[in-house]
């Protein structure tokens, strides 16, 4: 939880690392674990759902940035909780500002932005992940380090 607090938690959610969220051996976040891209891996998600892929992500990425043009990061984000330029939520995604855990154990981003794994790695030491903010783009897909704590988004067994 932000800032090891239990009613952080109870706001903003957990944070888990790439291995912790697949339930993987922790050596996956320094080293190249293979996982099958096609398969509805469970991980920290409850039964019926799944950490999406990178593919998954995209897909709605691109569904979102068609319908509403530049304001895709906004329909995303909940109305509530950002510093600045709060969304509208007309997407229903209700993302919250939730920020993330370095590796470190410094946290970063509460209020700002939110971070959520995809089931690809990069390499050894990055996994593919989404990040929603209030400036800029806004909303993309990215990398983070393995060993870094992100939340995560299940999205429904098909």
């Amino acid at each position: 939880c932000y800032d090891n607090s239990r009613s952080k938690c109870d706001a903003y959610g957990r944070y888990y690392s790439w291995s912790q969220t697949l339930h993987l051996s922790s050596e996956c976040d320094i080293k190249d674990c293979r996982v099958r891209q096609n398969s509805n891996l469970k991980g920290v998600c409850p039964d019926g759902w799944h950490v999406p892929s990178v593919k998954e992500w995209s897909e709605l990425i691109l569904y979102i940035r068609n319908k509403a043009r530049n304001k895709a990061s906004a329909v995303v984000r909940s109305d509530y909780g950002w510093d600045m330029g709060g969304g509208t939520n007309e997407a229903h995604f209700n993302i919250i500002p939730s920020g993330f855990r370095f590796s470190s154990g410094n946290f970063m981003g509460i209020r700002k932005q939110a971070r959520f794994w995809a089931l690809d790695q990069d390499n050894a030491l990055e996994a593919k992940s989404v990040e929603i903010s209030s400036d800029g783009d806004g909303l993309h897909v990215t990398s983070n380090y393995k060993a870094n704590e992100l939340s995560v988004r299940c999205i429904a067994d098909e």
